[in-house]
């Protein structure tokens, strides 16, 4: 059985975490598509369950692993310029979206771990 998704990735401090970078929220989430134009490079891994992390300084999408130590960064985006939104259906599990700087967002369904509400609520707290 999986842990938390946080203290999941607090088992990677040092490995993935940075030794004074905390945790704000964390969610077990699948990537479900992406509508960037200027991100269309990457190659989100789509119905993959991963960890989606933000921290003080950064935006981490990470792979879920059953030993910590062979978690790795996916991808990561400077949080000062995202923003969050959900979205919840009525059948099945609510959806997280984030804004990207420049335009566009992606979208991921939301497994377990903090609520959509809290990623929807950090929008307002972010300096």
């Amino acid at each position: 059985m999986l842990l938390a998704p946080s203290k999941y990735l607090e088992r990677t401090r040092g490995q993935i975490l940075s030794p004074q970078e905390d945790v704000k929220l964390a969610s077990t989430v699948q990537a479900i598509g992406s509508t960037s134009s200027r991100y269309s490079h990457l190659r989100i891994p789509i119905r993959v369950r991963s960890f989606l992390a933000l921290t003080d300084q950064r935006l981490l999408l990470v792979s879920q692993n059953l030993r910590a130590n062979k978690a790795r960064i996916l991808f990561e985006w400077p949080c000062g310029e995202l923003r969050f939104s959900t979205t919840r259906r009525k059948v099945g599990a609510s959806l997280i979206h984030v804004g990207l700087p420049g335009g566009g967002r992606i979208d991921f369904e939301h497994f377990d771990g903090q609520s959509g509400n809290d990623w929807a609520n950090m929008h307002f707290r972010q300096s």
